[in-house]
């Protein structure tokens, strides 16, 4: 299971698996690290043929708030989610059934007082979804500093500056995968991805160049390359 973080979260359709016909590709998913999906009851079977499919390709974190069975979101976990976005009744059930803390995360209707008490000594993670003041996230979580656990912020209208904003309070966008773009020339009604996965990445050169590993399709390195954002 990958628990490294990520600096953004492309959220796919499991109804439609990685094959939209705008956004991102699945090859570029694979870039990224990690995706975003909701699993429900209607799309349960479909969760377990994507995980099976994409294990050794990306992780990927399941929104399982929709799901009736405790057992299915645990099978879930053990067949290699990542982590799972739990309503508090979940959080409660599956608390109980000693799983890792740290690869559960709260889902919240937005930033607010019912947040604090999670952020405070807890290793659950929060999903603060469909916000439309990033300032009042940003507020909510300097109170914390680095010492607190992992934040996921879905936002009612994604734009690149938002989520900008998003990444550099060291919490996570979530963004659907049809939205983002690899290719902002020919795409400039999407967002960038290239400056997300950058996000909080610093380079000493003067040049602004990232130094950056080069590597086939099997991971293994090729070589050592001066790249620029795009």
């Amino acid at each position: 299971v990958r628990t490294m973080s990520v600096p953004f979260l492309p959220a796919i359709d499991l109804a439609h698996g990685l094959n939209a016909s705008t956004g991102l590709s699945a090859a570029s998913l694979g870039h990224v690290g990690a995706v975003y999906a909701v699993a429900t009851q209607q799309t349960i079977d479909a969760a377990f043929d994507h995980l099976k499919h994409t294990a050794t390709r990306f992780g990927t974190y399941f929104d399982v708030t929709k799901l009736d069975s405790t057992d299915d979101i645990l099978s879930l976990l053990d067949a290699g989610a990542v982590k799972v976005f739990v309503s508090s009744e979940q959080l409660q059930n599956i608390q109980n059934k000693n799983v890792d803390a740290s690869r559960l995360v709260l889902s919240l209707a937005g930033a607010g007082n019912s947040a604090l008490d999670v952020l405070q000594g807890n290793e659950v993670g929060i999903y603060l979804t469909a916000i439309a003041d990033v300032t009042a996230v940003e507020s909510l979580l300097e109170a914390y500093g680095s010492n607190r656990p992992p934040v996921y912020v879905s936002l009612a209208q994604p734009t690149l500056e938002k989520a900008l904003q998003i990444a550099h309070i060291n919490a996570t966008p979530v963004i659907a995968a049809q939205h983002l773009t690899v290719d902002p020339k020919s795409q400039s009604n999407l967002i960038p991805a290239a400056p997300l996965l950058l996000a909080n990445a610093t380079t000493d050169r003067p040049d602004g160049l990232f130094t950056t590993l080069v590597t086939d399709e099997r991971g293994v390195a090729l070589g050592l390359v001066y790249s620029s954002e795009e």
